[in-house]
């Protein structure tokens, strides 16, 4: 008889924990608390830009700038987006969606400007379908008045057959525009066989955002 009682003083214990966890994850959801998490940024931009839910193929800590950056995709767009930090947690610090090509690379970008850290950060994402030898980003001054700059690449990766990469450049910046030089990237890409599958000047950018 005791050992019974033990026993079912155990399952009692594991249904009230069970009990426990369930009204803690309700309480999360309800409160936003999972702000703790910077990927939490994605799924409010996922809310906020109508793109859906994605599932997550990069994610850097730009420590320079102050934010994760995660690369979300789902069957329609890429989703780049950035979370800052703050005494609440990590919020969404924009982004920028992009819809996915029919029949190409898909590729966008994206820039951070942070007086306080003096410096204008530039992000330049995508995907090329059948995977990717490598890429090759620079920074190019419009006007032609100062040398192109390289971008370093921290995400390169292989999901599933297709190339994913994240591409960024800080550039020194003190707030003030009028002497601030206009850069736009240019992005080569090689396809898995070595042949060029990329080569392409981005636009100005759709999204800017600013930190503290």
């Amino acid at each position: 008889m005791k050992h019974k009682k033990y026993g079912s003083t155990r399952r009692s214990t594991a249904l009230k924990l069970l009990a426990g966890i369930a009204l803690l994850l309700a309480f999360v959801s309800m409160t936003n608390m999972l702000g703790l998490l910077p990927v939490n940024a994605l799924r409010q931009l996922e809310q906020t830009t109508g793109t859906g839910h994605t599932r997550v193929v990069c994610g850097y800590h730009d420590r320079e700038a102050g934010v994760w950056i995660h690369l979300g995709e789902n069957d329609r767009a890429l989703l780049l987006s950035a979370a800052g930090l703050n005494l609440y947690g990590w919020w969404e610090n924009g982004g920028c969606p992009k819809a996915l090509s029919a029949d190409g690379a898909t590729m966008g970008y994206y820039t951070i400007s942070s007086i306080k850290r003096q410096a204008k950060v530039y992000y330049v994402f995508g995907k090329v379908p059948g995977g990717c030898a490598g890429v090759d980003a620079v920074l190019r001054e419009a006007g032609g008045m100062a040398p192109d700059l390289a971008m370093e690449t921290p995400c390169f990766k292989t999901v599933d057959g297709d190339c994913y990469f994240l591409c960024r450049a800080a550039v020194a910046y003190d707030g003030n525009m009028e002497n601030y030089p206009h850069y736009n990237p240019t992005v080569k890409a090689l396809d898995a066989a070595g042949k060029v599958a990329l080569d392409e000047t981005l636009g100005d950018p759709a999204v800017f955002t600013s930190t503290g």
